[in-house]
């Protein structure tokens, strides 16, 4: 398979992606479901709104799916917006 790298800069794009890296490996959510061990109804709710899980959760769904997590620093000024957070 080749290599997909993805530059996630919002929660939102993390829905794109993981629904990307599944369907490369011709995964479904079942088999998704299997190899974490949950039902797949939960994949379908982690799916649609990956925001809404935890930093744990989300590092064992990425395993699941063979692929890890790379931070880099950013490289242009533009970049550092602040998007509104619910802390």
């Amino acid at each position: 398979m080749p290599i997909h790298t993805a530059r996630i800069t919002d929660p939102g794009q993390l829905r794109t992606h993981l629904l990307a890296y599944r369907r490369a490996q011709k995964l479904t959510q079942a088999d998704l479901a299997v190899r974490l061990g949950v039902t797949k109804q939960r994949i379908s709710a982690i799916e649609a709104a990956p925001d809404r899980i935890t930093v744990a959760q989300f590092i064992a769904v990425l395993r699941a799916l063979k692929v890890e997590l790379q931070l880099a620093a950013r490289t242009t000024a533009d970049d550092c917006t602040n998007a509104p957070v619910d802390w």
